[in-house]
């Protein structure tokens, strides 16, 4: 994580993400004009994405689908993760890391980088540089989590963020799950 962090240095203040209600292929269709400017950088649920890029294009963008009556909204981050603009900081991180020793994972390990399991010492220095620049895979790794007979998820962040999308997928899949989140932004710690 700390080397992420640094990684991520030199990105911060150009470029920024946005949520938006469109599913993969209509969000990819939406953005092939503006493709060297703005990705798809999270698979996120049935129904909806993430998108990031330069500033500049994700406004025009947000106009366009706010004048369509298309839910979006911003990110509260000011880089564009999972996209191009990642490619050059993660070769750095891949080389940050380049001693890092990995091992097959001890119980079954779905990965939203790949989005399959991850078999074998798989999670090595190009493994967390993909998971830096390329597209989260969430809607295929739960997707496959449920496939799998998953029905409870626990999401470790700060705040709850995936917890509706991870309900979509799988009322998407006639499933019902439970989502429990670690921690709540203003509320008490256990």
């Amino acid at each position: 994580i700390a080397e992420r962090a640094r990684a991520i240095g030199p990105a911060i203040g150009r470029g920024g993400m946005g949520v938006i209600e469109l599913s993969r292929s209509e969000a990819e269709e939406l953005l092939r004009p503006y493709q060297t400017h703005v990705a798809v950088a999270v698979h996120q649920s049935p129904r909806f994405s993430v998108i990031s890029g330069e500033v500049e294009v994700l406004a025009e963008i947000m106009q366009t689908l706010v004048a369509r009556e298309v839910f979006c909204r911003w990110v509260d981050v000011d880089y564009a993760s999972h996209g191009p603009q990642m490619q050059p900081l993660a070769k750095a991180l891949a080389e940050r890391l380049s001693g890092l020793v990995c091992h097959a994972p001890r119980v079954e390990m779905i990965s939203t980088t790949l989005g399959t399991r991850i078999e074998g010492p798989r999670c090595d220095a190009s493994y967390w540089a993909d998971n830096l620049q390329k597209p989260v895979q969430l809607h295929t790794a739960i997707s496959l989590a449920l496939t799998s007979g998953a029905r409870s998820f626990l999401e470790v962040s700060p705040h709850p963020l995936l917890t509706t999308s991870i309900q979509e997928i799988a009322r998407s899949e006639n499933a019902t799950v439970t989502c429990v989140p670690t921690l709540r932004r203003r509320s008490p710690e256990l």
